[in-house]
């Protein structure tokens, strides 16, 4: 339901006010649209009715239409309508001559009544957006309220039949050139025309036949009508017969009838108001023999009919010119009218709040305000009483969300974990006194979201295990992965806050009998009955211990690696849970360990990424590079493959891209910094192809892919080693081997500096502070050693000579010292953090693209120093830009970037905007080389001239499956050049129009510039004498607002047709197979405008499985309906592609490999030569495309061959072509 209730006196003033003639598709409707000040991202899509054009209605009642309840002086109505009972006023407005027909059906004890002094419409709803037919009901009685437009009858080319006289004077003409004998003649006057057509309506209208022909060569028809009034006169019920005009004949009356009786007396009334426009003065309308006098306004009829002619007023009335704008707007948003009552307008807040709960806020600030406004002590103090009770503003919460450090325009996108997540860490750290205020703001945000959720935690109100999960544990994160003795624990923990406090004991107690019943845990429920744990079964601890650790399958052995994995992943995330960290895992070690059967891992489908933390987009990134072969070969063939170093530091190892060459050479330190990122990513490969559970890669690895090669420092410190083989492999090294080994883990007597970070990630791309407490294990004392929480309670007694009173505490009971992880190693982690929130999925892919082309050896250097590798070939496209003097350049890119702004229709018109003419630059571009792979990205941030804002563009692209770049080619074919002079012309054109429609629309007050022009009308008209004598200045702002809204319709027409001509231009025909691409991989971004924040994952196609598969970071899973894919999204809500990458489709089986999987040596097979380092590497270059320009046909590129020896028939070049 939308919220848009409105009392019934409110209605009425709706209908004066609403003119639905030029009603557009971005203008507010006040029936079924929230009220102005509702939802300001609403507001901003909305534009508000223009005075300039809308009619100032003076509704008339039509009464052979209308049916009213009796009434009486006393009451709305003589006696209740009788349930079933319907009524209708129809109306006619005399200035713009539409109808408007208001019914109601009574269901009951109609309003007005006790406790529902008037009626009060919601559910509003259009029947069809192209009707203006509207339907609500009464929300105290049930009455069902239809509201009706319709236009005039008498359309305006008829009008200008009946009345232009010199359409008049031709038929005066005529007249006299077929009878010429007679000399009487004279042309008619258009009111007698009109006078002559109504007598004729009003006589087909009476029961009685009277005059039902005319003929048709009547001289007073004829100079009156002519021949060309025929069709007109034909639609609304005239039959012509060959000697004859016979007078409509209509049903017998009935005001609910639908058919040609009502549309003749539409007919009637609007050419009654017709002849009022067309009267001179002076005229004795008692000679008119089908006039009749002006009626009064119809605001009795619709009074009687709504039962609003008694309502309570105001003793200071404030009629609506009287109201300020934010007046009207807190007045409109209620429902209500400045004449109401405060008693009225508090059971229009009442109603507001009741039938729209989640708008509450924002009534009640209106409410609030209009209470100041009016300086009313009855209604201040019911809001004062209403906030007591728990009511709040919009503005509350705004600063609810300010409180817990939440951006509130942003705070949709976030979710009620984060939410929580801040709640918690605020309550944590603060003190007893305050947790009343904290948990009040929480609840404010929480009945603003309608999160029930964040409702319990806000109340501390238990009602499933999971909330009594979050209740106990403070870092619970949504699994239950809590054992049994550690609920018992925090069980502990949570009564000892307040051992006398009953109902906290029996919170706790009902809390852990929500977790019990569960689990169905006999463990639980036996200490609930007794008080006492008793001791865990081996069955029982062992299911913990899966439980723990979120492993839901009990079937699977894991291995010692994987258990490893396991435990640092445990620790890192919660290292002050290593005492029952380490049980879990000494009793799983201890039961792999067994002679059970193994099941093998499924190495037929890929592996998932875990997320560091702010690096899901990396990992979609590696898991992209993973699926393309020879990228991977390359990483795998990284020692063979690897530029040579020379000792001079000064050295130059040649240009990337045409576009460096004499301002950024490669150097040593660039290379250097290169190759110490391959090898990180090549230990990762590894481990996707040979581990069975998700890998992990390392903060190293992610620190020099985000790092700046072209910067002459390392952007991040370098992270130690840390990779489980490496640590195991050292004599020194501390990898469990026995049951009671704890895995290896930073040795905390040794660390140095300030202890691990405490910020903490909440939610994507949002670093949260979390204030120092009593908890942490370690600070540095005056000498630099560590000292202990209880030694520096000690040294402050010392110092002020008497104890310090403790403040109350959150924390859970002492817990052994945490693991510290060395200071570089934490610092890579802040840095590494602190620069995913800032770089999106294309900056990070151009980092590691040309990271990869200085690793690496070229395979030759293009014109004498551009380095040419397999990555160029892969990822880099040529382009040729040719400015209009005739010069031209060659560039090279890895990305074509897809500016939405543009609203293109296709990723083929964004290469269309890419490759195509640049209106602005005067430049047009052609393609000399395309790789095997295009990345395109799509861009949905651009700047505002005037401010420079950063805007943010929700437009949804189609993903094409297939994409033809033949037409982008260089090319000498005169067909093709033809086409492309014209798609030039086009985008010229466009270019100007765009311009002048800039020029017209942008005002400095964010308005559309007619628009603008209309509230200055607006103003000025409502301001009056108090601006003096204005001359003519209204009739020029009427006339300039008029004139530019016409021609800006009419630019908007030309761009319209010049894009659709642009689009249609027949490129197709020059499409072929050898350079068409097929759609092989998305990766998608959810968030707000900024990319820097918000989640990444991919989506990656598998030509030979003939499927797609969703990589969200750990998690790999089939994509069964692809339509999540290539279907209309929201980027803020359910994401949407931030990156395209298409492969060229003869290569797509060569090129793509998403499941490289190496299974573990089977028991029996003969390993001798891979231990001796005899490996044959035949087929691990199988794919590396050769270069399209300067290779012969059969040769091998100089990187293969160095890596492999590969027969004739496995020759690159039989699947690559240029």
């Amino acid at each position: 339901m939308e919220p848009t209730g409105q009392t019934a006196p409110r209605l009425i003033a709706v209908l004066k006010q609403t003119d639905r003639r030029y009603r557009s598709p971005s203008e507010r409707n006040p029936f079924i649209h929230k009220p102005r000040g509702y939802d300001e991202r609403f507001d901003s899509t909305r534009t508000e009715q223009s005075p300039l054009r809308s009619c100032k209605h003076y509704w008339t009642t039509q009464t052979v239409q209308t049916v009213l309840p009796e009434a009486d002086n006393d009451t709305p109505y003589a006696s209740p309508p009788l349930e079933g009972g319907k009524y209708r006023v129809a109306c006619f407005c005399q200035h713009c001559r539409w109808h408007v027909d208001i019914s109601l059906e009574h269901r009951g004890n109609s309003c007005p009544k006790e406790n529902f002094p008037l009626h009060h419409f919601v559910d509003f709803k259009q029947s069809n957006p192209d009707c203006e037919y509207y339907s609500a009901r009464c929300s105290g009685c049930e009455a069902m309220l239809h509201v009706e437009y319709r236009e005039f009858r008498i359309q305006p080319h008829a009008v200008a039949l009946l009345t232009d006289t010199g359409l008049l004077n031709e038929r005066y003409q005529d007249a006299r050139r077929a009878d010429p004998e007679r000399v009487n003649f004279q042309p008619t006057r258009p009111l007698d025309v009109l006078d002559a057509l109504s007598c004729y309506v009003r006589d087909s209208l009476k029961a009685v036949e009277t005059h039902r022909s005319i003929p048709r060569l009547n001289r007073r028809f004829l100079l009156s009508f002519g021949t060309d009034c025929d069709d007109f006169l034909r639609s609304i019920g005239f039959v012509q017969t060959d000697s004859h005009w016979e007078l409509p004949r209509p049903p017998d009356p009935n005001p609910w009838s639908w058919d040609l009786r009502q549309v003749l007396e539409d007919v009637q009334e609007e050419l009654w108001a017709v002849m009022r426009l067309n009267m001179p003065l002076g005229t004795d309308v008692r000679k008119l023999k089908g006039y009749n006098e002006k009626p009064g306004p119809s605001d009795a009829d619709l009074q009687r009919l709504l039962g609003t002619t008694q309502y309570d007023k105001s003793k200071t009335t404030r009629r609506s010119p009287m109201l300020s704008q934010d007046e009207e707007i807190w007045y409109t948003a209620l429902g209500a009218l400045g004449d109401f009552s405060d008693e009225l307008l508090r059971f229009a807040f009442d109603r507001q709040a009741a039938c729209d709960p989640a708008g509450t806020p924002f009534y009640f600030d209106c409410f609030k305000k209009l209470a100041n406004k009016r300086n009313s002590e009855e209604l201040q103090t019911g809001a004062a009483i209403l906030e007591s009770e728990g009511y709040f503003t919009i503005e509350d919460v705004s600063t609810a969300y300010r409180y817990f450090t939440i951006d509130p325009q942003q705070a949709n996108l976030i979710s009620d974990e984060h939410i929580r997540g801040m709640f918690e860490t605020r309550l944590s750290s603060s003190a007893v006194w305050q947790e009343h205020e904290i948990r009040d703001k929480l609840r404010i945000i929480a009945l603003a979201r309608n999160s029930n959720d964040l409702q319990d935690v806000a109340t501390n109100n238990i009602q499933t295990a999971e909330s009594a999960l979050k209740w106990l544990e403070s870092g619970y994160d949504g699994s239950l992965n809590i054992s049994d003795e550690r609920v018992i624990n925090l069980a502990a923990v949570k009564k000892g806050e307040n051992p006398n406090d009953e109902q906290l004991q029996e919170q706790v107690k009902s809390a852990v009998q929500l977790i019990a019943d569960e689990r169905n845990s006999e463990y639980l429920k036996i200490w609930l009955a007794s008080g006492e744990a008793p001791p865990l079964s081996g069955d029982d601890a062992l299911a913990a211990a899966y439980r723990y650790f979120n492993i839901d399958d009990r079937t699977i052995v894991l291995e010692k690696e994987v258990l490893v994995q396991y435990f640092n992943v445990a620790i890192s995330e919660h290292p002050e849970k290593i005492e029952e960290i380490q049980k879990h895992y000494n009793l799983l070690m201890q039961h792999s360990q067994q002679e059970t059967p193994k099941q093998e891992a499924d190495f037929a489908e890929p592996v998932g990424l875990r997320n560091l933390g702010n690096t899901c987009y990396l990992n979609s990134l590696l898991q992209y590079f993973y699926a393309v072969k020879p990228f991977r070969e390359l990483v795998e063939n990284y020692e063979a493959l690897k530029q040579e170093l020379g000792p001079d530091e000064s050295t130059e190892y040649g240009f990337l891209q045409p576009q460096d060459r004499f301002k950024n050479p490669v150097t040593k330190r660039e290379v250097e910094k290169a190759q110490a990122f391959v090898p990180t990513l090549a230990r990762l490969f590894e481990t996707m192809s040979t581990q069975p559970s998700p890998a992990q890669p390392t903060w190293d690895l992610a620190s020099r892919a985000l790092e700046d090669d072209e910067n002459a420092s390392n952007t991040f410190p370098q992270a130690p080693e840390d990779t489980v083989s490496k640590k195991a492999a050292s004599p020194d090294s501390h990898a469990p081997n026995s049951p009671n080994e704890l895995p290896p883990t930073p040795d905390s007597t040794t660390a140095s500096g300030e202890a691990a970070s405490d910020n903490t990630l909440i939610g994507d791309g949002e670093v949260v502070m979390t204030p120092p407490s009593e908890a942490d294990e370690n600070q540095k004392g005056e000498n630099g050693s560590a000292q202990t929480v209880e030694n520096r309670k000690d040294s402050m007694e010392m110092d002020t000579g008497k104890a310090q009173p403790e403040l109350p505490s959150r924390q859970p009971p002492p817990i052994p010292p945490r693991p510290q992880t060395t200071s570089d190693e934490s610092a890579t982690k802040r840095e590494t953090e602190s620069a995913a929130a800032q770089q999106d999925a294309r900056e990070v892919a151009a980092k590691i693209l040309k990271k990869m082309q200085r690793a690496f050896a070229p395979d030759r250097f293009d014109d004498g120093d551009l380095r040419h590798t397999v990555i160029k070939d892969l990822f880099y496209h040529n382009l040729k830009r040719r400015h209009a003097s005739g010069e031209s350049v060659i560039e090279s890119s890895e990305v074509i970037i897809s500016n939405l702004a543009l609203r293109p229709a296709s990723i083929q018109a964004c290469l269309d905007n890419w490759f195509g003419y640049d209106a602005l630059s005067n430049q047009f571009s052609t393609a000399t080389y395309l790789p095997a792979l295009l990345q395109i990205s799509i861009n949905r941030r651009y700047w505002t001239k005037s401010p420079p804002v950063a805007m943010f563009v929700k437009h949804n692209i189609p993903l094409d499956d297939t994409i033809h770049m033949d037409r982008y080619l260089e090319s000498d074919s005169p067909k093709l050049a033809e086409l492309r002079e014209q798609t030039i012309d086009y985008t010229k054109e466009l270019f100007q129009l765009e311009k002048r429609q800039e020029r017209l629309s942008i005002t400095e007050c964010e308005l559309v510039g007619p628009d603008a022009l209309d509230l200055t009308y607006q103003f000025i008209s409502r301001a009056g004498d108090e601006l003096g004598d204005t001359g003519n200045l209204l009739e020029l702002l009427k006339d300039e607002a008029d004139t530019r809204r016409a021609e800006l319709q009419d630019v908007e027409k030309r761009i319209a047709d010049l894009e659709k001509r642009r689009s249609e231009i027949p490129f197709a025909q020059f499409d072929t197979p050898s350079n068409a691409y097929k759609i092989f991989a998305v990766i998608f971004h959810r968030g707000p405008a900024s990319s820097a924040s918000g989640h990444y994952w991919a989506y990656i196609r598998d030509f030979k499985a003939d499927k797609w598969r969703k990589y969200n970071d750990e998690y790999v899973t089939d994509v069964a309906a692809p339509r999540e894919i290539f279907e209309e999204t929201d980027p803020a809500t359910t994401g949407a592609p931030s990156m395209v990458i298409y492969v060229r489709n003869d290569l797509k089986e060569t090129v793509i490999d998403p499941v490289h999987r190496v299974a573990p040596p089977q028991a029996g097979v003969d390993t001798t030569a891979a231990e001796n380092g005899d490996v044959d590497m035949t087929d691990d270059v199988d794919g590396l495309p050769d270069s399209q320009e300067g290779m012969e046909d059969g040769d091998l590129p100089p990187q293969a061959a160095r890596a492999a020896t590969a027969s004739a028939e496995d020759d690159p070049s039989n699947f690559y072509h240029g």
